[in-house]
């Protein structure tokens, strides 16, 4: 945070390399970078921003070996874009956290269809859950998708106490079931 920048890491003992993206990095506001981080592929890696140069959509970055494409990450003045993970091979799964005095704390989960997420297009994010009332509310920074072993979905999520006796540092785990 605050010096917009993505290190690729091969191993644990090696040291990171830049990862370049563009000008547009430079142009985040001071606390709003790039918050959710996904690996789409073994050439594809998508980034997006929890805050923007717009006032309803985020900047979000596919970073290939051919280039850098920005896009748009749809803002609805209450949800931001924190983490992301690979639901299946068609859909990302992103997790949303949303704060303000008035309505207080809360999270939800998105997906992105992968084929939606390319050059001239515009991210879609269809709702999966609203976190709200079914577990405890914190700062939710991190997630993951496995697959477990009769092939379910299980998602964990994790918050940040950022040092605050306010906030905790929770790690919830649970299955999703999605109909389609």
């Amino acid at each position: 945070e605050r010096q917009h920048r993505l290190w690729e890491y091969r191993d644990s003992f090696s040291y990171p390399k830049p990862i370049r993206v563009d000008a547009s990095l430079s142009r985040l506001p001071l606390n709003s970078g790039i918050e959710s981080v996904v690996l789409l592929g073994a050439e594809k890696l998508l980034a997006i921003a929890e805050g923007g140069i717009l006032e309803k959509q985020f900047l979000a970055f596919l970073i290939m070996n051919s280039g850098v494409v920005e896009l748009l990450y749809p803002y609805d003045d209450y949800f931001r874009p924190s983490d992301a993970a690979l639901l299946d091979e068609e859909r990302v799964l992103v997790i949303e956290r949303g704060y303000n005095k008035d309505a207080g704390v809360s999270a939800r989960l998105v997906s992105l269809h992968q084929e939606h997420i390319e050059e001239n297009s515009d991210i879609t994010r269809n709702l999966i859950i609203d976190l709200g009332g079914l577990v405890p509310m914190d700062n939710f920074e991190g997630l993951e998708v496995i697959r477990g072993l009769t092939d379910e979905h299980i998602v964990y999520i994790v918050s940040d106490d950022n040092y605050s006796r306010r906030q905790r540092t929770l790690l919830i785990m649970f299955e999703l079931e999605l109909f389609e």
